[in-house]
């Protein structure tokens, strides 16, 4: 293993020219001095890369604003959780996926686009899923292209499978849509 000691917060680079070959010892565990640059890597002073114990974000401003209060998470695209400050165990996968969520806890959100709403326990999947969404939905499962797509009052526990469901219905809570197009209108 290699185990370089970078002294100061000044240092902005490491060249490794020590051959793996060369290297000897034990696998072990790195730990981090708290400093302002640990643990982030910026692309145009932009936050494209942070880990921790319990927050992964990769791509370019994603999980940009996890606060004191956010993370335990996987925010991963472009803009993935960009707005993400107090939720937390929340899993952003795609460009913009969750990015105008604040709040929400325990949600996954797959595909780019999708995850407006400020609720929790939500499963998102598929490009533009639930993008208009002004309250706070839980308990909801969405899966396909467009669903959900014009929602803008918070629902609860519904479930939706099928591109274009319920793309411009207000849709109330506790329903069960199945197919393509369903509850279009």
């Amino acid at each position: 293993y290699l185990l370089v000691a970078i002294t100061d917060i000044n240092t902005l680079s490491y060249t490794d020219n020590i051959p793996d070959s060369g290297l000897t010892g034990v696998m072990g565990y790195g730990f981090n001095k708290g400093d302002s640059t640990n643990n982030i890597i910026q692309i145009n002073g932009v936050k494209s890369f942070y880990t921790d114990k319990y927050t992964t974000t990769v791509g370019f401003n994603a999980g940009a604003g996890l606060g004191a209060g956010g993370g335990n998470g996987l925010y991963v695209g472009s803009g993935a959780g960009q707005s993400i400050t107090s939720g937390y165990g929340n899993t952003f996968l795609g460009t913009n996926a969750g990015g105008s969520t604040t709040t929400g806890l325990n949600n996954v959100f797959v595909g780019g686009a999708g995850g407006a709403n400020q609720g929790s326990y939500n499963v998102y999947m598929g490009q533009n899923v639930e993008t208009s969404m002004s309250g706070s939905a839980n308990y909801n499962v969405v899966i396909g292209y467009l669903n959900n797509y014009q929602q803008s009052t918070a629902a609860t526990g519904n479930t939706i499978v099928g591109a274009l469901s319920s793309q411009t219905a207000t849709l109330g809570s506790y329903n069960t849509m199945l197919g393509y197009g369903t509850g279009y209108y």
